[in-house]
């Protein structure tokens, strides 16, 4: 659990700061100014960069709030997963299959395989290993939908991309871990 917490703690900033600065920099009026706006006004990085503030100071939050935070965080990924539901037109898949479908594979299929060669080579520790694979495994986060609609991306192909990786990822991460298991563990 350390692992992944230090994992996350990493991970989440910085892929949402490069996919604000996508989003801004993809746009017509490309200025320095506008990312950076984009960054100081997204949700994520505002809630990264608080945590931060309260862990580093050691001022925590107030019981309180602990328990209406942890409410909140215990409905975040049900709400994101309804979310995209709503915004899923199935129409739209047809049109989009290539991207759907290079995005499995990228995501699922490449990218673990990809890390399954980084943690062989560089670490010996067989639990962190098969914990970088898994996390490289998983589908994109329904927060992915959230994010494009907010800065104005295709949240209907979002929809798709992020509602078949979920449903495919029910078959390629057991093949994973069995390809792991095969490698790491002999």
């Amino acid at each position: 659990m350390a692992i992944l917490a230090v994992l996350l703690a990493v991970m989440i900033p910085t892929v949402n700061v490069l996919s604000v600065s996508v989003f801004a920099l993809g746009g017509k009026n490309i200025s320095w100014r506008g990312v950076g706006g984009n960054l100081l006004k997204n949700p994520l990085i505002i809630a990264c960069a608080l945590g931060l503030f309260l862990n580093l100071s050691g001022f925590g939050l107030p019981t309180l709030l602990v328990s209406v935070a942890d409410l909140l965080a215990a409905m975040a990924l049900p709400l994101g997963v309804l979310c995209v539901g709503a915004g899923l037109q199935l129409r739209r898949l047809k049109v989009t299959s290539t991207a759907l479908i290079l995005s499995c594979l990228l995501k699922l299929l490449l990218m673990p395989l990809a890390m399954l060669g980084l943690v062989w080579w560089f670490t010996e520790d067989t639990v962190v290993a098969i914990t970088l694979i898994i996390f490289s495994a998983l589908p994109t986060a329904p927060s992915a939908y959230i994010l494009s609609r907010q800065l104005g991306g295709d949240s209907e192909v979002m929809a798709g991309i992020i509602s078949i990786q979920t449903v495919m990822a029910c078959l390629s991460l057991p093949v994973i871990l069995m390809i792991c298991a095969e490698i790491l563990l002999k």
